[in-house]
């Protein structure tokens, strides 16, 4: 596969940000003889070399690819002692055996439902946990300012 100005056009990028004048300054008269070295060596932005990764991609490998990004971020939070939840995993898994053919669009369909219960869950633990965190710091410091307050008042008497 060749990257050229014209198949980077074809993947209709965003046209206010990647106007065509934009991908010509990127080629600036270089041709490249594969698309490795081209994702390599093509001088733009680290986010918009992963969009044109990305985009050059077909469903199959786009699926695979986002399947290996989870399982890198799960496989982190265990690392840092965050157990994730199974359902998790398993979407990853059932998404690897539909990429190969082995599962049905309702079975991919039930994993990433599961795995979305699965992430709003962990979300919504999150966001109690900061709110009773914040909450908790909000409390300590109206505390130490009254404590503050009141001990100047102590000393003053």
């Amino acid at each position: 596969m060749r990257i050229t100005i014209d198949s980077v056009m074809e993947l209709k990028p965003c046209t206010n940000n990647w106007p065509r004048s934009r991908v010509e300054a990127w080629f600036a008269g270089r041709k490249w003889a594969n698309f490795k070295t081209a994702l390599r060596d093509v001088a733009i932005p680290q986010d918009d070399r992963l969009w044109l990764a990305i985009s050059l991609m077909d469903r199959r490998q786009q699926r695979l690819f986002s399947c290996d990004c989870a399982e890198r971020a799960l496989t982190r939070e265990r690392e840092l002692g965050r157990e994730t939840d199974e359902r998790s995993w398993n979407a990853i898994a059932v998404a690897r055996r539909y990429a190969a053919g082995d599962a049905t669009r309702e079975e991919l369909a039930a994993a990433r439902d599961a795995a979305w219960d699965a992430a709003w869950a962990a979300a919504r633990a999150a966001a109690r946990a900061a709110a009773r965190a914040a909450a908790w710091d909000a409390a300590w410091d109206a505390e130490t300012k009254w404590q503050i307050e009141h001990a100047i008042k102590v000393l003053t008497k």
